[in-house]
């Protein structure tokens, strides 16, 4: 078994080894390349892994630029890192709640945590 033969990874858009490339770059060249796909009148899906619209920027821009021009565009829900960090550690937020920053925000603003609840910072 493989991939499609119609599979076009974004890795290659990255830093590459001792690259330093801003990551915005990176994105807007990500964007493109979907784009550029659907463009092409193809069927387009792009795969992110977690949850595509949850600290992921490319799956929205690439759906407002695809609609900007005139293609339809939709996201479907994934499962998010969230999910697999309280599969992973096995904790059942529901049982005392839990707070979620990014973690800028969370210095640049000076939040204060809840110390009964579970804290997750994002990066």
């Amino acid at each position: 078994m493989s991939l499609n033969c119609d599979v076009r990874s974004l890795q290659p858009y990255y830093a590459q080894c001792g690259e330093i490339k801003n990551r915005r770059a990176t994105y807007a060249e990500m964007v493109n390349a979907v784009l550029c796909e659907v463009r092409l009148g193809k069927l387009v899906v792009c795969a992110l892994y977690g949850h595509p619209g949850v600290f992921a920027c490319v799956g929205h821009l690439s759906i407002k630029q695809a609609r900007l021009e005139g293609y339809d565009a939709s996201m479907l829900p994934g499962i998010s890192a969230e999910a697999c960090l309280w599969a992973d550690l096995g904790i059942d937020p529901g049982n005392s709640g839990h707070q979620s920053f990014e973690a800028t925000q969370f210095m640049i603003y000076h939040h204060v945590p809840d110390p009964t609840t579970h804290l997750l910072l994002w990066q």
